[in-house]
């Protein structure tokens, strides 16, 4: 599925706001909320005639995904340039996280 499960999975987020931001970030078309009265999902498609209602945003993503929600493009990220992580790292993040100093890694920017 590749959605709002993956990130509740890994414990990434449990907080409303971030799954409703990344339900909207997935489904642009789709309104969706948590309603504050009933703790229930909720969401509205265009050309769908009735409210679509789920227990979690993880059930709420794969209804809409049974629906035929159209969901946002997939953006493709070419991938970085792998670095030489220098002495710099200590300056950044301290010494416990420059431990690796010299090693490979990817630059963020």
């Amino acid at each position: 599925m590749g959605n709002v499960s993956e990130a509740s999975r890994c414990g990434a987020s449990s907080d409303p706001a971030v799954l409703l931001a990344e339900l909207h970030r997935q489904y642009p078309e789709v309104r969706a909320w948590l309603g504050k009265a009933t703790g229930r999902w909720w969401a509205m498609l265009p050309g769908y005639d009735r409210l679509v209602e789920a227990g979690s945003a993880q059930l709420l993503a794969r209804r809409l995904n049974e629906l035929g929600a159209r969901r946002a493009p997939v953006e493709i990220v070419p991938l970085a340039q792998p670095v030489v992580v220098d002495a710099w790292v200590g300056a950044l993040w301290g010494p416990d996280r420059a431990a690796g100093a010299g090693s490979v890694g990817w630059r963020a920017w």
